[in-house]
């Protein structure tokens, strides 16, 4: 590898190298240390990821018990630059929990949710995340939070099993140049429930102090909110239900920069249950499905 090809200046390479398919920027980094340099720093992958075409994750998995249980994630083209029939790209194979009674306690890989091109995946042991790059087959854990037994003092690097995790959002800290996991964690030992952000940046995930958490109460259940899927607008994360809601007239937000939650009012949907946020053309809209239309 050289050290300089052409003198062009780290913003001028980084500005053409967000042009390029994925797959190019990966054989310009091997081309000189400006293209490196440029193609690995904490700004790149976002800004590369917003000149993407769009593409929807397709998340598939078997369930025939004669064979290897796996979830296979595919990316499907809906840009607009893609006329004529959608091109369904292989990402990655994880593995999956076996479907016998007996096997349910095995770890396993599960597609949660995805930030500029990374992949957010957790496992069958409660408080593990796994945050990988399916283009470049890197992949790095989120530490886990370890619990404090009082009866003894000091910290044990057991994680927290006997408590209920819901994950809350997977963004962009742009100060620090991190990707990050918002956690709400209920403590069933009669600890007050707390959010908690994990990054690979940080020895331990680290404890919102500026913020009370209410319960979780409904949400926290396979009919309830999906928190780890909120629209994500100008920086910040929007929930139409969330523990940090307030009213049934509000809606909740989070500015991923300094990390706070604020509420705002909600749109005028009857049932938030059958309602979804969805940003479109830089506006959030409140989409309301109905049995024969979708009102925006």
């Amino acid at each position: 590898m050289v050290e300089h090809l052409l003198d062009l200046g780290e913003d001028l390479i980084a500005e053409i190298l967000t042009h390029l398919p994925t797959r190019s920027v990966l054989v310009a980094r091997a081309v000189c240390n400006d293209f490196r340099r440029a193609a690995t720093s904490a700004a790149f992958l976002p800004a590369h990821a917003r000149r993407r075409p769009l593409e929807i994750l397709l998340y598939d998995r078997t369930t025939a018990s004669h064979v290897d249980d796996y979830a296979y994630l595919d990316a499907l083209s809906v840009s607009v630059r893609h006329p004529g029939r959608p091109v369904r790209r292989p990402l990655a194979r994880l593995p999956a929990t076996k479907p016998q009674v007996e096997l349910l306690g095995e770890q396993f890989c599960l597609q949660m949710t995805s930030c500029d091109g990374l992949l957010l995946l957790g496992t069958a042991v409660a408080g593990q995340y796994f945050v990988s790059n399916p283009t470049t087959r890197q992949w790095a854990e989120l530490l886990r939070l370890r619990r404090q037994h009082i009866e003894h003092g000091g910290w044990s690097p057991d994680s927290l099993h006997t408590s209920a995790y819901q994950e809350s959002g997977f963004y962009f800290h742009e100060p620090s140049g991190e990707y990050r996991l918002l956690c709400h964690v209920t403590i069933e030992d009669g600890l007050a429930p707390a959010y908690y952000v994990f990054s690979t940046g940080a020895d331990e995930p680290r404890r919102l102090d500026n913020v009370k958490a209410g319960s979780i109460g409904d949400f926290f259940s396979p009919t309830g909110c999906d928190m780890i899927t909120p629209a994500v607008l100008h920086g910040h994360l929007h929930w139409l239900r969330h523990p940090e809601a307030g009213s049934a007239s509000e809606m909740a937000a989070f500015d991923t920069v300094d990390e706070t939650f604020r509420r705002m009012p909600a749109p005028p949907v009857a049932i938030e249950l059958l309602a979804r946020l969805i940003v479109a053309d830089g506006s959030l809209m409140a989409s309301k499905f109905r049995k024969l239309v979708v009102d925006l």
